[in-house]
């Protein structure tokens, strides 16, 4: 196999936009001085070595091969879900159905805001009949009391009409004093 290299120019501008380090350890990490098949003479020695990393291969295939199968058979089990998951989002009868219970919910709070307002219009009644009532209950006791008074008034009148006919004017002093 005839070794071909690269003129130094575009190696340079590989390394540099691969930013790789012009004098790497690893022959894998140059451009210029990697050989194939020194590189795998150097990991396969000889024939024996290689026979017996394909031997090991060969005896963890069907290991590999039942964990792949059962890392696909997740996998296409996850994406089965997944389709399932989106044909159900994507069903317009669902669609609609929440469409449905969202005008639901929307006229249930119209009703309870129209019986809110409804509820605050007979609390206001009610208060402005208990604040006629607590009006005429204080002009009633008012009267009652202008009414006690005014009784004690005519009985001292009267008291003083007849300590004046008896001409008793130390009493009547002492009445108004």
């Amino acid at each position: 196999m005839q070794r071909q290299e690269l003129p130094q120019d575009v190696v340079a501008g590989l390394q540099r936009i691969l930013l790789l380090d012009p004098s790497p350890a690893d022959p894998l990490d140059t451009l210029t001085a990697f050989s194939p098949v020194d590189s795998l003479n150097a990991l396969f020695p000889n024939g024996k070595a290689l026979l017996r990393i394909w031997k090991e291969s060969l005896a963890r295939l069907d290991t590999v091969r039942a964990q792949l199968a059962t890392q696909q058979k997740e996998i296409q089990d996850e994406i089965d879900a997944l389709r399932l998951e989106l044909r159900r989002d994507q069903d317009p009868n669902r669609l609609q159905t929440i469409q449905e219970l969202i005008a639901e919910l929307l006229s249930q709070m119209n009703r309870i805001r129209e019986k809110a307002t409804e509820s605050e219009a007979i609390v206001q009644d009610i208060t402005k009949e208990i604040q006629i009532l607590d009006l005429g209950k204080k002009n009633l006791v008012t009267t009652i009391t202008s009414l006690k008074r005014l009784q004690i008034l005519m009985n001292s009148v009267s008291q003083l009409e007849s300590l004046a006919e008896a001409k008793d004017y130390t009493q009547i002093a002492h009445t108004l004093g």
